[in-house]
Parts: structure tokens; sequence; C-alpha cells
């Protein structure tokens, strides 16, 4: 309330600037975390005449239907004629790690297998924690600070972060897909290992035949797909697509995919 009311007295019950959004679906709606509004001039593409507003929902990634047209009603009355607005889901990136850790057995009654369990639950914490809102960021440093506080056996921990986008391909035809990250890649030179990877789903070849693959990088910006049977690996596609690493961007050539195992297929990125 101490953080609305002023926003929400500045605004009059007009929906001007984007704080005026903001306040407005802050002080007359519930079920998000937070608000985030921007002009159609910054979207990419830009849509000029549209204000858009997006909601950090409680649970998942997905605002109700309901809720985003209530929002829209409510904010037309509200906003000047020239300016249409328009409730969007959220482009959600998903924070992977991996830690390698060191810890003292002779401070600890727990296994190995327990120990591991109660530091993946310290992150995920710290990091449910200072992500509340839009303009929020976490700090691995920050991150590895939590683990050791919370548990004194530990005494040494490096956490490396990777960043995971997901979608539904479109399993009727051969469609290309770009997966914006939206921050640089790590590519310190080229030829550098492979810093791009996915879980596993399905692919035409050339014979027409569903081929279970995964992505990966070459280091020079060019994406293969890769099958691996019982330990050996094939290249299905040398030039599956490309990675632009400097913008953080992962682009399919247009192919027929379809989900193996899970119900999107997952990208993952070192940045």
């Amino acid at each position: 309330i101490r953080s609305n009311a002023p926003k929400s007295f500045a605004a009059q019950n007009r929906a001007v600037t984007t704080n005026d959004f903001e306040a407005l679906v802050n002080s007359n709606f519930s079920g998000f975390r937070s608000v985030y509004v921007f002009g159609g001039e910054d979207a990419d593409p830009p849509q000029f005449g549209k204000v858009f507003i997006t909601l950090n929902p409680n649970i998942g990634t997905i605002v109700p239907s309901s809720l985003k047209t209530s929002i829209e009603l409510f904010l037309q009355d509200r906003c000047s004629v020239g300016s249409v607005p328009e409730v969007i889901d959220p482009d959600a990136s998903y924070f992977r790690y991996s830690a390698s850790v060191i810890y003292n057995d002779n401070l600890t009654v727990l296994d190995s297998a327990t120990l591991a369990t109660l530091i993946k639950n310290e992150i995920s914490k710290f990091f449910r924690n200072n992500t509340t809102d839009f303009n929020s960021f976490v700090s691995i440093t920050e991150m590895e600070r939590a683990v050791l506080n919370a548990l004194p056996e530990v005494s040494t921990v490096q956490i490396l972060p990777s960043l995971e986008k997901r979608f539904i391909p479109d399993a009727t035809r051969a469609s290309d897909y770009t997966i914006k990250f939206k921050t640089p890649i790590f590519h310190p030179h080229s030829g550098h290992q492979s810093v791009i990877s996915s879980n596993e789903f399905k692919v035409l070849d050339v014979n027409n035949v569903d081929r279970i693959v995964t992505v990966r990088d070459d280091g020079n910006g060019t994406l293969n797909a890769v099958e691996n049977l019982g330990g050996i690996e094939t290249v299905v596609y040398s030039n599956f697509g490309s990675v632009n690493y400097a913008l953080g961007e992962v682009a399919f050539d247009s192919f027929k995919l379809t989900t193996h195992s899970e119900n999107d297929i997952k990208i993952r990125v070192v940045v």
C-alpha cells in the first residue's frame, strides 16, 4: 500500500504514462506479483499506438484470459483515444545452473545426496525471493553466500548460471524459429566449446524419417542437430541453424519439429 498509494493518487484514475497504467492495474486487480508496462514503440517489432501490459503471475507463466480481458476493458475507458491497451504473457526465461560444492563430512551427519537436495532448496529459495518484481536482479555471488550461510558444513560453492527458453513447435509443417535470450551468449573466441544445448526432440531427416536429436553450436555460429544412439553421436544436420552470440539469438532453419518425451523444446545457453 505504501508503494502503490502515491502512484495511484498521481494517476487520478487516468492512464497517460506507463506509471499510471501500472498504478491502475495494481490498485484494481489482483492475482499477480507485479506489473510491467511499456509502449508499443519499444516492442520488438515496434507496434505504434499500443500499450503493452504484462503480469508476473503468482503461479506459472500464463495469465488467465478472463483477467487479461478485464484489465483491457478497464484501461480502455481511462487512456487516450490513440492508445490501445493489450495484456500479454511475459516472455519467460528459466534459470538453470550447475553447482560445484566442497563440504566437510566431519561437520555433518548428512550424506552427499541429502546435502545436495538442501543446497538445491537454498538456491531455489534465494531465486524465488529475489525475482518477485520485473525490475529485479539475481547476484550469483550473493546466492553462493546464502548457501554458505545456511549450511556450515559447506566450505566452497561455485554456481555456473545458464538461461533456458521454451517453445512448442508447429508439428504440422516445417517452420523456422528464432529464440531471443536478450542477453549476450558466452563466446570468448571462435571455435570455443559448445555453449548451447537442448532437451531431446524429433526432426524429419532427408529420408523423411523421424530422428531424436539435441542441438549444440560448433563455436563458430552454426547449430548442429545431433543424434545419440548407445553413446555414439551422429550429426543429422550440420547446418541446422545459426547463433548470434552478441545479440543472444538462436535461429532454427525451416524444419518439421515435434516434441519427444517433454511437452516443449528447451534451448539452453551459457550467458
